[in-house]
């Protein structure tokens, strides 16, 4: 379990610069200590019918294109052998 915690954490942290236990990055947190498996289930279920969470749905898609995208292009310029450009920090600002 560690190794695929520490295999997440790698991966958000490259493919998206963020901190994979950061609370802000999800839309619906459960302690499942204190719920049962039917009332989780439920209110997963709930949450993903509601308006609010499908349109943050497709703004979440757009975004992963986005950044796709961006590690497409960084991916090309190391190909070719330029690094210094710096290039995340400037699209960083414009990726919703």
């Amino acid at each position: 379990m560690e190794r695929s915690d520490q295999d997440k954490r790698s991966f958000f942290r490259f493919a998206f610069n963020e901190d994979w236990l950061n609370p802000q990055l999800y839309d619906l947190l459960l302690n499942t200590d204190k719920l049962s498996v039917e009332s989780a289930a439920e209110m997963i279920l709930n949450a993903a019918k509601s308006d609010e969470i499908r349109a943050c749905g497709l703004d979440s898609v757009n975004s992963l294109g986005k950044l796709s995208l961006q590690r497409k292009v960084e991916a090309a310029f190391l190909e070719a052998g330029v690094s210094s450009l710096n290039l995340s920090s400037r699209w960083k600002t414009r990726i919703p």
